[in-house]
């Protein structure tokens, strides 16, 4: 489906308003086209009036004219008198058409913007929608800075299209009733006006198509350019701590530059398009003007009627070099829009309809890997014929060198990723049958990194449980050993932490994640290296908290510390994406093994510490 179509599908659950919004457009175009007949009939009155007078003749003025076949204006005028009313008529008409014309424009304007801005903030709600349901795999590869860049930019440029797409049809409107109205006149000046005007439709094409392709180079630039401020941006500190702020300066200065280029290649089309539009247009009216001039001479056309069609014609010609001047909006809101609808056209997470059957409740926490293999490149595996056991409420950790594929297990126990073979049951229930959602309700995840929203600390534990009341937040925080620390805080916990948790300590953060995690009161937990990049104090205060957490529940722990695992009841040792050993701390010490190196080497370091 092409992006016209795909943009129509929210344009037509408006219709109603649209349709209103139309019928006031043409009601404008009435007003304005009743303005030409009404100075073509008074021009007219008055030219007989002239006449009259230098003949010395008595003045009585008979005039009865048809305005475009909708109604009469039969009038008698005689003296002075009634050319002075008749002249005070035009202007109380006149004014009648402006002030009918301002209703009209109120009106419209308000349904017309009414149902753009509804359009926009549905799309945003989609993309959003669709975005967080978008597997991990692309948000792997994509650019944060491309995609805000997308959600934000992109989704404005729609605005453009929108408010063009209300001129391009307020245009044809008034296009379609002024050349009616000029047909009424003599239609072999329209249709000598009608081949002129066409070339115009022609050069816009020609440019459109060149601008659309400069407009996509510019969105590209401006999209890496965001991406490149929130890349900067973002490890701000490690820009300082390297002195690399003039070497950050000169890659955005080469950025820019280009983004600046292709933007001057785009001005100077639309520079070229706009005298192209007035020499076509211009030449047209003045070769339509002569063959008027001709008329006139020859007596095969009125003052009046002279007046009329000049009328329209005027009318005519702004509404055609509207539809010239909205080229590059148009442009850059098509490759907007494509760009969006190229994230509408990612698959996101499975989703089906599912059964009360393919829900996880009531979870007991066995959990089995059985034969279960997984590559994230497709051509390299990063596990192979995993098979490992978890009873309900013991603890596995996870130990061996880095990049062996600890973390993997816990990403494709949550399905962040789906398996390539074999199969994982929770509850002898196989995970991929299924609901997402229903899956990750029984678990909660506490990473290495920890995840704090802007906020305060009440919302960042209270994500947990969205339903959860201040006093179970709390007792949640006391668990995690935050409440002390909370306490201190400005605004306890009503403390506003800053992005991130910017404000807070790696510590306090983690033990917010921590209540988080507890409040949440899943089945089965997940640590992935959760104390590994904290100091002696704050692990312990963490650890004491973890363990809290961990009461009751199945707990899958990747150990980067193997001194906080002794007491896990069963450890397995990966290393190159499988299972090198298994058993507990004991066991695996009294073999001479991958597990007992690793932790002779971490006892030595501690020792000389």
């Amino acid at each position: 489906m092409n992006t016209g179509k795909r943009l129509l599908k929210y344009i037509v659950v408006h219709w109603k308003r649209i349709f209103t919004g139309f019928i006031f457009t043409l009601l404008m175009g009435l007003s304005d086209a009743l303005l030409a007949p009404a100075a073509g009939l008074f021009i007219e009155a008055f030219s007989d009036i002239s006449n009259s007078i230098q003949a010395n003749q008595q003045i009585t003025i008979h005039i009865k004219y048809n305005l475009m076949g909708l109604f009469k204006i039969d009038f008698l005028r005689v003296g002075m008198d009634e050319i002075t009313n008749a002249l005070f008529m035009f202007i109380i008409f006149l004014i009648a058409s402006v002030v009918l014309k301002g209703i009209f424009v109120l009106f419209k304007e308000l349904l017309m913007n009414s149902v753009v801005q509804k359009i926009l903030m549905q799309v945003r709600n989609d993309i959003y929608s669709h975005v967080v349901h978008l597997p991990m795999r692309f948000f792997d590869v994509q650019k944060t800075g491309e995609l805000m860049s997308r959600l934000t930019y992109d989704v404005n440029m729609l605005d453009s299209a929108l408010n063009s797409f209300i001129v391009i049809l307020q245009s044809l409107v008034y296009t379609i009733i002024f050349v009616a109205g000029m047909l009424l006149i003599d239609w072999q000046l329209t249709l000598l006006f009608l081949i002129i005007f066409p070339l115009l439709g022609i050069t816009i094409k020609y440019f459109a198509s060149k601008i659309k392709t400069i407009n996509l180079r510019i969105t590209t630039k401006l999209a890496d350019i965001s991406s490149f401020l929130q890349e900067t941006l973002s490890s701000i500190k490690i820009v300082k701590s390297y002195t690399r702020e003039g070497f950050e300066k000169d890659k955005f200065k080469i950025k820019t530059k280009e983004s600046y280029n292709y933007s001057l290649k785009s001005v100077f089309l639309v520079a070229l398009l706009k005298p192209a539009n007035e020499i076509i247009s211009t030449g047209g009216m003045v070769l339509i003007f002569m063959v008027c001039g001709l008329k006139l001479i020859n007596g095969d056309l009125s003052i009046g009627d002279l007046t009329m069609f000049i009328g329209f014609l005027t009318m005519a010609y702004k509404p055609i070099k509207t539809l010239g001047e909205t080229t590059e909006a148009v442009q850059k809101a098509t490759v907007s829009a494509e760009r969006i609808f190229e994230i509408f056209d990612t698959q996101n997470e499975p989703i089906k309809n599912y059964t009360a059957t393919d829900l996880l409740n009531d979870v007991k926490g066995n959990i089995v890997f059985k034969d279960v293999s997984f590559s994230y490149s497709g051509v390299e595996s990063t596990l192979s014929n995993i098979n490992l056991n978890a009873k309900s409420g013991e603890t596995i950790a996870f130990v061996g060198p880095s990049g062996g594929g600890k973390s993997t297990i816990i990403n494709i126990l949550m399905r962040f990723y789906e398996i390539e073979s074999g199969n994982i049951f929770i509850d002898s229930k196989d995970i991929s049958d299924v609901t997402l959602e229903s899956l990750r309700s029984q678990m909660s995840l506490v990473p290495q990194e920890t995840i704090l929203f802007s906020g305060s600390v009440l919302d960042n534990i209270r994500y947990g449980n969205l339903t959860a009341s201040e006093n179970e937040v709390i007792e949640a925080a006391k668990k995690a050993n935050a409440d002390m620390f909370i306490q201190n805080l400005p605004l306890k916990y009503k403390t506003e932490i800053g992005e991130r948790g910017i404000q807070l300590s790696g510590g306090q953060r983690q033990r917010i994640a921590i209540a988080r995690a507890i409040l949440k009161n899943p089945k089965i937990l997940l640590l992935d290296e959760a104390t590994s990049a904290l100091d002696v104090e704050s692990e312990n205060l963490v650890q004491d908290a973890l363990e809290n957490l961990m009461v009751g529940r199945t707990t899958f722990v990747i150990a980067h510390r193997l001194s906080t695992i002794h007491n896990a009841d069963r450890i397995y040792v990966i290393e190159k994406g499988t299972v090198v050993q298994s058993g507990n701390h004991d066991e695996l010490i009294k073999l001479d093994g991958l597990y007992k190196r690793l932790y002779s080497i971490q006892f030595k370091e501690n020792k000389l510490k």
